[in-house]
């Protein structure tokens, strides 16, 4: 296979991570204009990409999968702590390695950050808890509210499926999370 090819040229101690920037929604959407196109959404199509770590033991701790909630600005500090150096101070991000090595340990992050500025008519904003997902839709698409609150691993489909209306304790805790990531972002 191409990595085991790739591990006799370049050492035992090769990690291979693999990953995405983004998903696809296809047609997962249906009540979402454009859902199809590239970049628009923030569903959890989108935005819930692999995260794979191949590499020695040693190096990774035991194999196996983990359910953590991770963000991709984790993988920088990770491949650094994975190679022995030191992360800069000013580096957001933390290390993956503790729940590599102790799957029961918790994830770093408590929550998720998305967001896409998509050319000039898309900007919207997510926070993800792994079970809910409160989103900012912050321009017009059809088929979104201003504001959703939607399952993370039920359907997503913009208004239809919103349940910011059911759950305002949850809507309002989110979206305060949210509010403190822009607030620390600036």
């Amino acid at each position: 296979t191409f990595i085991e090819s790739m591990r006799k040229k370049l050492g035992e101690n090769t990690i291979f991570i693999i990953t995405s920037d983004h998903g696809e929604g296809l047609r997962d959407h249906p009540s979402v204009g454009g859902s199809t196109r590239h970049g628009n959404l923030l569903y959890q199509s989108h935005i819930h990409v692999p995260l794979i770590f191949l590499g020695p033991e040693s190096l990774l701790g035991p194999y196996g999968e983990r359910s953590q909630l991770v963000e991709l600005i984790d993988v920088f500090p990770t491949v650094t702590s994975l190679a022995g150096a030191t992360n800069p101070k000013a580096i957001d991000g933390e290390s993956l390695r503790p729940i590599m090595s102790d799957p029961r340990r918790a994830s770093p992050s408590q929550y998720a950050f998305s967001e896409t500025m998509w050319r000039k008519r898309v900007r919207k904003q997510s926070i993800t808890d792994a079970e809910w997902m409160y989103i900012e839709n912050q321009d017009e698409w059809k088929g979104t509210a201003p504001e959703e609150l939607q399952q993370f691993n039920g359907a997503q489909d913009g208004v239809e499926t919103s349940r910011i209306e059911a759950y305002p304790e949850k809507t309002n805790h989110l979206q305060k999370t949210l509010e403190n990531i822009n607030v620390s972002m600036q």
